[in-house]
């Protein structure tokens, strides 16, 4: 047996209880990962102060990404091997003492050292590798893929993106473009010698636009959420750009400036919370060979952290 902790009702903290359940038996591409630590990810407040309803082949275990150690490998499984350190991406799970997840999910640790902040490899380096999955995969999902940044185009990043904001910058450095951040009420970004911008200010648009160079605003905005007057614009933008949106929550309705984004010609994507199939996870891992993404951006994660003594 092993222990796990379940949502039992709504409302934190009390919704979280200790349980006892059978250690998971994995299926032909799957593994079992002894869980080190995971994290407090969005989605599983979301579930218990919103009554967030996961896809019906879900764990209802909550924990959503870990790092540990690999102690049993399906039948099929060639890409990885007992005694194997990891981090994954799961479908539910993460908060227990081991957790089965598809071999497709799972993760090489960003072990290079070639950080913008290096970082010893010890125990607290792993904590902090739990929350990284989720967080990196979503921003190389929004930039790389749907954003398509590529060298000297310009990204605006929305401080309030979180450690998203800290990771899009990390990955544009990566690729040689620009970025402006829209500064606000948020403390995540520190020691990057990038403009800034204040969300705030009524002459914002036109600081953005100032801030490109050219004047002609921006190839790439990332946000998780709506402006501060409720609208989504798209006038920062240069003509024929792209909006990605993240992270947005199971209750938030964006209202967008349709007249600004047909004057933009703008591109609109939306990244949905639980998008990692397992076409996508092996694009993922593809690019992670040709650049090192992952280590690039595995720097320090700050949040909650469970570890498995629980």
């Amino acid at each position: 047996m092993m222990k796990v902790v379940k949502i039992e009702g709504h409302g934190v903290p009390k919704a979280f209880k200790c349980r006892e359940e059978p250690f998971p038996i994995p299926k032909h591409d799957e593994v079992v990962i002894q869980v080190l630590a995971t994290c407090v990810n969005k989605m599983d407040l979301w579930r218990t102060c919103l009554k967030y309803e996961l896809p019906p082949d879900w764990n209802p275990v909550p924990g959503i990404e870990c790092v540990g150690t690999i102690i049993e490998v399906g039948k099929d499984v060639h890409e990885w091997k007992v005694s194997d350190q990891v981090c994954a991406l799961v479908n539910g799970g993460g908060y227990a003492e081991a957790v089965v997840v598809r071999a497709t999910q799972v993760l090489p640790l960003p072990l290079d050292r070639n950080f913008v902040y290096p970082l010893p490899l010890d125990q607290s380096f792993l904590y902090r590798i739990a929350g990284l999955p989720h967080a990196a995969c979503t921003t190389w999902e929004a930039i790389s893929r749907l954003g398509k940044l590529s060298a000297n185009m310009t990204l605006l990043v929305y401080e309030r993106c979180g450690k998203i904001c800290d990771l899009a910058v990390q990955l544009a450095k990566i690729v040689q473009a620009n970025v402006i951040v829209a500064r606000d009420d948020w403390t995540f970004i520190k020691n990057f010698a990038h403009p800034t911008v204040d969300v705030k200010s009524p002459s914002f648009i036109e600081d953005v636009i100032e801030a490109t160079g050219d004047k002609k605003g921006v190839d790439l905005i990332l946000d998780s959420d709506v402006s501060t007057n409720g609208i989504l614009e798209a006038r920062p933008l240069r003509f024929g750009g792209t909006i990605v949106l993240v992270d947005l929550g199971p209750e938030k309705v964006s209202i967008v400036n349709l007249w600004s984004m047909y004057s933009a010609n703008a591109v609109l994507h939306v990244v949905d919370s639980m998008w990692w199939t397992p076409e996508y996870m092996a694009a993922v891992k593809l690019e992670n060979k040709k650049s090192h993404w992952l280590s690039n951006a595995a720097l320090a994660q700050s949040g909650d952290i469970l570890t498995r003594n629980i």
